[in-house]
């Protein structure tokens, strides 16, 4: 696909794309010289989005490559069951989710794409998802895995066409909300680089208008209460795609609105794609946490060399935060729904793993899981299920060509080990030698464990020699300086994450004989601290497992941590309508009020008069879990000030409900855990009242139970 780098202007934000602030292109142009000249980088020149997400590369899997468009919920939920299933020939309690394996990505098709809702937001196909996104994600949640759905930017023509409302805002001219039409660029603009036309043609947005910022706010609140995970924005531009477009301040509006969903209750993942433009890297990092360096992956060595290409000018922009995304990941030969048979052979496949791995790309697997249902072995299952191949995408730390030897790709770990991959690009046999002092920059003697053998082969001086590889073939391999042998670093079985129940984790590490050290209590193990590991640690809490390994006359291994969250169990996110609960006053009157910018178009008033005074809202059968609880209120000049709690345990700081003009907010007022499933009791009691406000009154417009 063709990229494209030209600016392109729009009415109302000119001059406000500046990739490189003044003085610093000079220090970006140096660090891409020093990437072309082989010189290591570290992770600490990546400037990344700072959402709380990325911190290592996603893993999971992806719709696209195995069904197109054609899917539907039932598939969708066969792939998460397969994520979950044990993989026949590895230790019992090995599935794919236990190795890192989370996210369940639904690509282009999940949508209704004759028209949309009523907010003029992209809506569910009800003939694939009868019941929508949510009951997906619900099914998805529920066994410890994350949803991701596919859109594309700027506003939908549908959208624009139907002139609709925007929820929220006031039109002080008309005394009514904004609507889609009067947010778009005028004279109308291409809002993606798709298509000019068809289901998915859009319009670019204007942000200076009033309005527009909160349209994307409620398109935002909404998939965060679908319980959307992931979001891939696909045809972003500048970049690659059929036609050009601008939406660099698109994705910053999305991004700033991702974070401000009610009371944050699910960070999204913020994917970009695809092939965007590399001139635009310093906004890019700012707004995602992976981005498509290049066009769509059909796994063939074309695909493979291009990514070898393209991967290093991003490496100084990658590290905890955000990661360069070479797009899914094609292995298991023979499956893709549109006849790409992948890579050509299986030297072909390993080298598109450990190129993927190396360069701390997203591991999405794109190839058909579900044989795993029924206990049969997937074609090159060994490829995606290395722990130590994982390891090394997941630390997070991107190679590089050392620019010295044809081939030689590294990476200088933390330890002050290297990861080494070793490509033979060319059309026949070759063997290639890593110069430890020319491609690694030390000298002398170092030990070399080959990570997809997962075998030490031994200590070598001065180089390290792949021996014959076949065309396209690899190796991969650490090497550590000194000669001194390093004990493999603990792993961890399930891997750390969300668990609706305790878990029994065991630890092992790939040295015979090394001696296993652990910690839950937040202290750093050693050969002299921590429990001696004899058997599974049992998990019954939320707490950081850590772990060291150590033998006798080797390097001990660096340490291995992970967080493992224990939820209470069978938590699902609910709403409730204020004016659909049953409520009872106390010291004041309530009643039900009409406002079609209030969720459900209408809410509930306590006309109190005086602190003290408050309503109680009978909520409805809850399922045992831990909850955060958010309120959605309306805001004007005659509010009080208010104290919310549940099950009379107070939540959160008091709340001044005081607004010169009417607002539409939502508060998050803290978390509550329900050791059963039952009805609870949810408390507004006034406090007091703003000096500027003319009254004591409360409101209520939708209380919210948001799993955690």
């Amino acid at each position: 696909m063709k990229a494209y780098s030209k600016i392109i202007s729009y009415p109302g934000n000119r001059g406000c794309f500046q990739p490189f602030a003044s003085g610093k292109i000079h220090v970006r142009a140096a660090i891409f010289a020093a990437v072309a000249a082989g010189i290591l980088l570290t992770p600490s020149t990546a400037h990344a989005a700072a959402n709380g997400l990325g911190q290592t590369p996603a893993m999971g899997w992806n719709s696209w490559m195995v069904y197109g468009k054609g899917y539907d919920y039932k598939k969708v939920e066969a792939q998460a069951d397969a994520l979950c299933a044990q993989i026949p020939g590895l230790p019992a309690g090995t599935t794919l989710q236990s190795l890192g394996y989370n996210y369940v990505c639904m690509d282009s098709g999940w949508r209704d794409e004759s028209g949309v809702d009523s907010s003029g937001f992209a809506k569910a196909d009800t003939t694939k998802f009868p019941n929508g996104v949510s009951d997906v994600a619900n099914y998805v949640h529920a066994k410890g895995l994350k949803i991701g759905i596919y859109l594309t930017p700027g506003m939908l023509k549908a959208a624009y066409d139907g002139n609709y409302q925007i929820a929220h805002t006031n039109n002080p001219a008309t005394n009514q909300p904004y609507t889609t039409q009067q947010i778009v660029v005028i004279p109308l603009t291409n809002g993606n680089t798709e298509n000019s036309s068809g289901a998915s043609y859009s319009y670019q947005i204007d942000f200076t208008k009033p309005g527009a910022s909160q349209w994307i706010q409620n398109y935002a609140d909404m998939l965060a209460s679908w319980g959307v995970d992931y979001v891939m924005w696909d045809f972003v531009g500048p970049g690659g795609g059929n036609i050009p477009a601008d939406d660099r301040t698109n994705m910053q509006q999305w991004f700033i609105a991702t974070q401000a969903t009610p009371a944050g209750s699910r960070p999204i993942w913020i994917k970009l794609s695809n092939s965007l433009s590399f001139t635009y890297a310093s906004t890019w990092e700012s707004v995602a946490n992976s981005w498509r360096i290049d066009g769509d992956v059909k796994g063939t060595w074309t695909d493979i060399s291009n990514r070898m290409k393209d991967s290093p000018q991003w490496a100084p922009f990658e590290g905890p935060g955000g990661w360069g995304d070479m797009d899914s990941l094609l292995v298991g030969a023979g499956n893709f729904y549109n006849s790409d048979t992948g890579a050509t052979g299986p030297d072909e496949r390993k080298t598109a793993t450990t190129l993927w791995a190396v360069c701390c790309s997203p591991l999405i697997l794109g190839q058909d899981l579900t044989p795993l249902n029924s206990g049969k072995t997937l074609t090159d299952i060994s490829l995606i299920t290395n722990p130590e191949v994982i390891a090394v995408d997941q630390a997070g730390v991107v190679a590089t060509p050392s620019g010295k030897t044809a081939g030689v790709w590294r990476a200088k770990n933390p330890d002050g080990s290297f990861t080494v991959a070793i490509f033979n690009t060319g059309s026949g046999s070759a063997t290639i030698s890593c110069s430890f002092s020319n491609d690694l920059g030390f000298s002398g003697s170092a030990t070399v464990r080959d990570l997809w053998a997962r075998k030490d082969l031994g200590s070598f001086t001065g180089s390290f020699s792949s021996g014959s590889l076949n065309s396209h073939a690899c190796r991969l391999v650490k090497v550590t300086p000194g000669g001194a042998q390093q004990v493999t670093a603990p792993v961890f079985n399930p891997a750390g994450g969300t668990y609706s129940s305790a878990q029994n984790v065991t630890i092992t590490s790939s040295t015979s004989g090394a001696t296993i050290r652990y910690t839950t209590d937040g202290s750093a193990p050693s050969e002299t601290a921590g429990t001696i590991y004899s058997g599974p640690v049992n998990i019954a809490s939320t707490a950081t497992l850590e772990a060291i390994a150590y033998k006798s006359g080797l390097t001990d291994s660096g340490v291995t941590s992970a967080s493992y969250t224990i939820s209470s169990g069978g938590g699902t996110t609910v709403s409730f309508e204020a004016e659909s609960l049953t409520y009872t006053p106390h010291g004041a009157t309530a009643s039900v009020q009409t406002d079609t910018n209030s969720s459900g178009g209408k809410w509930v008033v306590l006309s109190a008069n005086a602190a003290g005074q408050y309503i109680d809202y009978a909520i409805p059968s809850v399922n045992a879990g831990t909850y955060q609880v958010q309120m959605e209120w309306k805001g004007n000049n005659t509010r009080g000030t208010l104290q919310l709690s549940v099950d009379g345990v107070n939540l959160g700081s008091t709340l001044d409900q005081y607004s010169s003009g009417q607002t539409y907010p939502t508060t998050p007022f803290g978390t509550v855990t329900f050791s059963t499933t039952g009805t609870h009791t949810v408390r507004l009691t006034v406090t007091g009242k703003n000096a500027s406000s003319s009254g004591y009154g409360l409101s209520a417009d939708k209380f919210t139970f948001a799993a955690q």
